[in-house]
């Protein structure tokens, strides 16, 4: 084993939906989409959690604005060691989005499945430039 495999900086707590939104449009063939990504974070000084609120949409790639879905996902991180927003490491910035996609993905399938509709099965992505807009869309609370 790699003894030089270090700790990651921070601890996945929990998520939860607090929004989603679905319209079903049959469309005949194989259907491709776009998903569109709003991230915002707030870190909070005492208690050292970092809560990221992830606005998704979800669009026909043919025309981007025929939205048929929508989620906002909710998710909080802990950090023990950070001290202010600028402690965080760069690297959380966009492994925070990378960890809570496959429970968007997971979700989006299942709800569209139990409705009896086709699943919608999202694309895996690289989520890497999301990094530096959370980034810059995050505050810090006392």
């Amino acid at each position: 084993m790699n003894q030089d495999v270090q700790r990651a900086a921070f601890n996945f707590e929990n998520y939860k939906f607090t929004e989603f939104f679905f319209k079903y449009t049959p469309i005949e063939g194989k259907i491709t989409y776009d998903v569109k990504f709003d991230p915002k974070g707030i870190y909070k000084l005492k208690t050292g959690n970092f809560q990221l609120t992830l606005d998704i949409i979800i669009a026909h790639s043919e025309d981007r604005n025929h939205v048929i879905g929508s989620a906002t996902i909710v998710a909080n991180f802990r950090f023990d060691n950070a001290t202010s927003k600028d402690d965080i490491p760069s690297y959380f910035f966009g492994n925070s989005i990378a960890i809570i996609y496959p429970y968007i993905r997971a979700f989006v399938s299942n709800m569209t499945t139990q409705a009896q509709w086709s699943p919608l099965l999202l694309p895996l992505l690289n989520l890497s430039n999301l990094e530096a807009h959370l980034k810059a869309n995050t505050t810090e609370e006392e």
